[in-house]
């Protein structure tokens, strides 16, 4: 795995990085804003939806305050997500210091005109000593202050070399976004650390030569032997990869995958239905989880490998959005993510067979003309 992402684009294995792990929007963001606040020369924050709320409010008076100390403080949205910050947020920022860009913006504000090729990545790399990267965005929602009640996603806290790799992901993406002057990005060098967790910091998108966090994931699934376990709010895999996993559960592999009960699109919703039952017949086990919206994205294979990020379990985020995953080789941090993932089975409801083949008619119709328009999805 490690020598496939080295040669599609040239992604170095970062070894002797400790890792957090968050699940929760509200620990998560405390966290980062103490980080935020601790920082001393550069902050690069970039996320894929950046609302104007009550979070955001503390978030870019944090980036504010630090601008005006004199720190170099660079934020990059996306087109598509920045459609729900107040055009006077932006432009207080600028006033006050922080570098901020657009990522493919539209042509009309509020209006993108651009609906492929999103910037999807979240990463905030602070000194470039402490990098986070994972699936929560920044609004009240992802706190669990929204209509989908509570929020279970995903999010990791670095420190160690491979925040290098988030901090030049980073700094290409700003590069492309903006005119405005950057300082030359340089590597830090960390001290090692005794049992420290080996990483791939692995970025996908419509530029790249290969479909890298995709060929990961398949990597993962065949290279499991006993267990798979996979949580995404989107189940939409290409054919290769549905095939993939059809073949773990042949093989003896324990297959568990998790998706939300609730429904943020819902074409994707029934499309994932469709092709969740289907992998029920080969001996897969299926939860819809009901504590929430669950919106992380996590494959983990048997003791030792797995990967955590941006990237849905889904064609578009495999070929049309701009994604970073980490890649994670590390014993102890599998056992906390299986132990997460057992937890979350508490809120789950298992879908059997039996239940699946008990689907009303206009059900079946909307999964499957919802599976026609995957490819689109």
């Amino acid at each position: 795995m490690i020598e496939m992402f080295n040669k599609a684009e040239n992604e170095m294995l970062y070894t002797d990085n400790k890792v957090e792990i968050f699940n929760d929007g509200v620990e998560k963001f405390d966290a980062l804003f103490e980080d935020l606040r601790k920082a001393k020369h550069t902050i690069y924050v970039q996320y894929y939806i950046f609302k104007s709320d009550e979070l955001s409010t503390e978030f870019m008076d944090i980036l504010k305050s630090k601008a005006k100390e004199g720190l170099d403080v660079y934020l990059l949205v996306d087109g598509m997500g920045v459609r729900k910050m107040k055009l006077r947020d932006r432009k207080s920022l600028e006033e006050e210091g922080v570098k901020f860009a657009i990522f493919f913006p539209g042509i009309i504000d509020k209006i993108n005109t651009h609906i492929n090729y999103r910037n999807h990545r979240k990463i905030a790399v602070i000194d470039k000593r402490i990098g986070y990267v994972g699936g929560f965005n920044v609004g009240d929602e992802y706190v669990s202050k929204g209509p989908m009640g509570y929020w279970r996603d995903t999010h990791l806290r670095i420190e160690g070399p491979a925040v290098n790799g988030l901090a030049w992901r980073f700094f290409l993406d700003f590069k492309f976004a903006s005119d405005a002057p950057t300082k030359g990005f340089t590597t830090e060098i960390f001290p090692e650390l005794e049992d420290g967790v080996d990483i791939n910091v692995v970025t996908s998108g419509p530029d790249t030569k290969a479909d890298s966090i995709r060929n990961g994931y398949e990597k993962l699934i065949t290279s499991a032997r006993k267990e798979l376990y996979i949580q995404t709010p989107y189940f939409v895999p290409d054919e290769g990869l549905l095939k993939a996993i059809k073949v773990a559960a042949l093989s003896g592999v324990d297959v568990h995958l998790m998706f939300p009960a609730k429904r943020d699109h819902l074409f994707v919703h029934w499309a994932s239905l469709s092709f969740l039952g289907e992998l029920l017949k080969w001996g897969a086990h299926v939860y819809q989880y009901e504590g929430g919206f669950l919106h992380t994205k996590i494959v983990i294979a048997d003791d030792y490998l797995s990967t955590v990020g941006t990237a849905n379990f889904d064609i578009r985020s495999f070929e049309l959005n701009f994604e970073v995953n980490a890649f994670l080789y590390d014993e102890e941090l599998n056992k906390k993510l299986k132990e997460d993932f057992m937890k979350d089975l508490e809120s789950c409801t298992e879908i059997t067979k039996e239940i699946y083949a008990k689907r009303s008619r206009f059900t079946k119709v909307r999964e499957s003309f919802s599976r026609l328009l995957s490819p689109l999805l």
